[in-house]
């Protein structure tokens, strides 16, 4: 289970929004095939949940649970990219950890 969310997000009245929370599997069938279903959708985090969900479930050939709180409005797509390219990278770095323990 993944959970990304940052120190920045809005306050509305008081509640911390969600965001979106996703889960993502590996097609047995097909192994370049993701299987996902969105189990809650925030308009503004459900497009990197899903992204990100597939892309670790694929990477970790398991099922994955995730939630993602994180804002990406106002970056533009290159940043948007960077910033998931960066987020697998340490997800991943720290799955090869327990992985090996």
């Amino acid at each position: 289970m993944v959970f990304l969310t940052t120190t920045a997000t809005e306050n509305l009245g008081g509640l911390t929004p969600m965001g979106s929370f996703v889960y993502a599997m590996p097609n047995r069938f097909d192994s370049r095939d993701v299987l996902n279903t969105t189990l809650y959708s925030s308009d503004d985090s459900i497009d990197h949940a899903i992204r990100m969900a597939k892309i670790l479930a694929r990477r970790m050939n398991t099922p994955v649970y995730l939630g993602c709180s994180m804002q990406f409005s106002g970056l533009v797509v290159e940043e948007q990219m960077q910033d998931l390219r960066e987020l697998t990278k340490v997800i991943m770095d720290q799955w090869s950890l327990l992985v090996r323990a």
